[in-house]
């Protein structure tokens, strides 16, 4: 576990913190998640995690659509973690909701969520309307377009854009069978 590892990291390599993708996302967007571990989002459990990590928790991620009790969610756990919108499928009233709340983070924007239209701005609308939302981008030419890129670094400004890979363990090895998730 990671707190274990914290105790005794490898040589060359820190762990600064863990940013939970879940479990509480929408099955809709889930990605290369496992369906069977996504539940709505839940303070208890959050805690959970958060205790049996030693504070590495750093951000969890939720859908807000997925719960009716998401603002509640956030309110409550927002002192003690960053609450990220991730793996979602929010409406921009939804995601704005969760932003004012106290969200303060969009997991891989433009990724794992719905699209922006002039009639349905959704998440990456709502994390543009709002300067405190930081915004994750996989800036490798392939999960985001590099006009898109671009658009996102002059609305939210550099200071408020986390360049991110969405990489699995396997990256950079050679061809073979690799456990994911």
């Amino acid at each position: 576990n990671a707190a274990e590892y914290q105790k005794n990291p490898a040589p060359g390599a820190d762990l600064v913190g863990i940013n939970m993708e879940g479990p509480f996302i929408s099955p809709a967007k889930k990605g290369a998640q496992d369906a069977r571990n996504i539940i709505p989002c839940d303070v208890d459990i959050c805690r959970r995690f958060l205790k049996a990590s030693e504070g590495l928790v750093k951000f969890i991620g939720i859908a807000p659509e997925e719960s009716e009790d998401a603002v509640s969610f956030i309110e409550e756990v927002k002192g003690e973690v960053h609450v990220s919108l991730a793996h979602t499928n929010a409406d921009y009233d939804t995601a704005l909701a969760a932003f004012r709340a106290g969200a303060d983070h969009a997991v891989h924007l433009y990724n794992a969520m719905p699209p922006f239209t002039h009639r349905a701005p959704g998440v990456v609308g709502a994390t543009a309307d709002c300067e405190h939302v930081w915004a994750e981008l996989i800036c490798d030419g392939h999960h985001v377009d590099p006009l898109a890129c671009d658009i996102l670094m002059k609305q939210k400004g550099k200071e408020n854009v986390a360049l991110i890979t969405d990489c699995m363990t396997a990256g950079g090895l050679e061809d073979g069978d690799y456990m994911l998730g």
